[in-house]
């Protein structure tokens, strides 16, 4: 097992180093949208000052850091100018997901959202979605596995099966994990259909030594209610279609 992560909460410079760099990957997407006195208006930082950080030439401290990221939180929804800058009014997973600038955003926004989490790994599936569970993984340093719905090469695997209708059955092949202890894990997925699935999921997961602490999709189709008494089931993105 490796060595639990509370996000947000690591002592020292490195640690602090993180926080101050995702907070300011959001000031620089955000840039794009606002001047630098409405950026000052939003964060409560000087303009000369959120000039210097976005440019480079200088870091905030780590109190000014959770500020600026406390007050865009509360002010500033950055999924609707993700779907801006792509010129979608839905979400292409697709094409969002290709582009470095939007993983490193989403993968930011999910590392500052997610203060206080304990994490010792991350569940994805074998889709674009692999991208923000890479670049999240890359941030907190924890390992990823990968859940398929094809049969991987591997033959150390459990299959666990989603009844969504009658005659429609879908399946998951879940890699076994080899470990002494039980995993912390934050499961990052694409589209949540039913919570069927997502119950599935975590179910076939805890068989495997996995506890599933949190489950965030981009597109979900159904409200977090009905998976309350299974999974904290937080909604990064929704996009209903």
């Amino acid at each position: 097992m490796t060595e639990a992560f509370i996000i947000g909460e690591e002592k020292g410079k490195l640690a602090n180093l993180r926080y101050k760099v995702a907070v300011i990957e959001i000031l620089r997407f955000l840039k794009q949208f606002y001047s630098y006195k409405e950026l000052s208006s939003i964060t409560g930082v000087n303009d000369t000052a959120l000039c210097r950080y976005i440019k480079g030439a200088m870091l905030p401290s780590i109190e000014q850091a959770k500020t600026i990221w406390k007050n865009i939180s509360a002010k500033v929804n950055i999924i609707e100018y993700i779907l801006k800058r792509s010129g979608q009014e839905r979400l292409d997973l697709m094409n969002i997901l290709s582009e470095p600038i939007v993983l490193r955003v989403l993968a930011s926004k999910l590392y500052l959202d997610l203060t206080g989490r304990r994490v010792t790994l991350i569940v994805t599936r074998n889709s674009p979605i692999i991208g923000l569970a890479t670049a999240l993984s890359l941030i907190i340093d924890k390992p990823i596995i990968v859940v398929s719905d094809e049969r991987p090469l591997t033959s150390d695997y459990i299959v666990e099966k989603v009844i969504e209708q009658p005659d429609i059955i879908r399946v998951f092949f879940i890699p076994k994990r080899h470990v002494r202890r039980r995993e912390d894990a934050i499961v990052i997925w694409d589209v949540a259909r039913n919570p069927e699935e997502v119950r599935t999921l975590v179910l076939g997961l805890s068989k495997v030594k996995i506890d599933v602490r949190l489950f965030v999709s981009l597109i979900s189709l159904f409200h977090e209610e009905e998976l309350k008494d299974l999974v904290d089931y937080k909604y990064f993105m929704l996009v209903k279609t």
